[in-house]
C-alpha cells in the first residue's frame, strides 16, 4: 500500500479511540517500560506524545515526517532493520505492527538484537473486529498465537493482558491483546 494513503488512514483515528489509547492503554504499557524506550512502527506518534522520551521508528516516511513536524524523536527505518546498535534500548513497543507483516521473525530478531539483556518487548495486536477493519492486516493473532510468536523468537513471557478485557475481541475495534516478553538469551 502507498505510504501516503496509509498515513491518511492512520490520521482518521476517532476521538474516542484517541482517549482510550492515551488514558487507558498507554498507562498500562508504561508500567512495563524501562528507561530507554523504542516505539517500532510509531505511526502518527501518539505514543511518542504520551511518552516524550521514547524514540520512534517507522517504514512510512510520511509518518516519520509528521512526527518530526510535531517535535517528536522519530527516524526512518528499512523493513526488518532497526538503525541502532546492539543492546541500545531497555524496552521496545510494537503497538499494532506485527499483524501487518506476513513473517514477523526478521523484525523480532532485530528487536531482540537492539534490546538489552533483561529488557522488555511489549506487543499489542488487534482483536478480530479491529483486525478485519484494516485492509492492510495480513496475519491474525489471538492471545495464544501472540504469546507463541514471541516465545519462538527467544523472548520469555512476563505478562499477557486483554484490553479492555477478554471477551470483547469480536465486538470492539479498539480491543487488543497485549503480551510482554523479556530478553533472556
Amino acid at each position: 500500500m502507498k505510504d501516503d494513503i496509509y498515513f491518511s488512514y492512520l490520521n482518521k483515528i476517532s476521538w474516542r479511540s484517541y482517549l482510550y489509547r492515551f488514558y487507558f492503554v498507554y498507562p498500562i504499557i508504561k508500567r512495563f517500560c524501562k528507561k530507554k524506550v523504542l516505539d517500532v512502527g510509531c505511526g502518527t506518534g501518539l505514543f511518542l506524545k504520551y511518552y516524550p522520551n521514547a524514540v520512534g521508528v517507522d517504514v512510512n516516511k510520511f509518518c516519520v515526517a509528521h512526527c518530526k513536524s510535531l517535535g517528536l524523536n522519530a527516524k526512518n527505518m528499512n523493513y526488518d532493520e532497526l538503525p541502532f546498535d546492539n543492546s541500545s534500548y531497555q524496552s521496545i513497543i510494537l503497538d499494532n505492527v506485527i499483524e501487518h507483516i506476513e513473517n514477523p521473525k526478521p523484525l523480532l530478531k532485530e528487536c531482540h538484537r537492539v534490546l538489552e539483556f533483561g529488557g522488555t518487548i511489549i506487543v499489542l495486536v488487534p482483536g478480530k473486529k479491529g483486525y478485519l477493519k484494516d485492509y492492510d492486516h495480513k496475519v491474525y493473532y489471538n492471545r495464544l498465537s501472540l504469546k507463541d510468536v514471541l516465545k519462538k523468537n527467544n523472548f520469555s513471557i512476563l505478562k499477557e493482558k486483554s484490553l479492555p478485557f477478554l471477551g470483547l475481541e469480536n465486538y470492539l475495534n479498539a480491543f487488543c491483546f497485549m503480551t510482554v516478553g523479556i530478553k533472556h538469551a
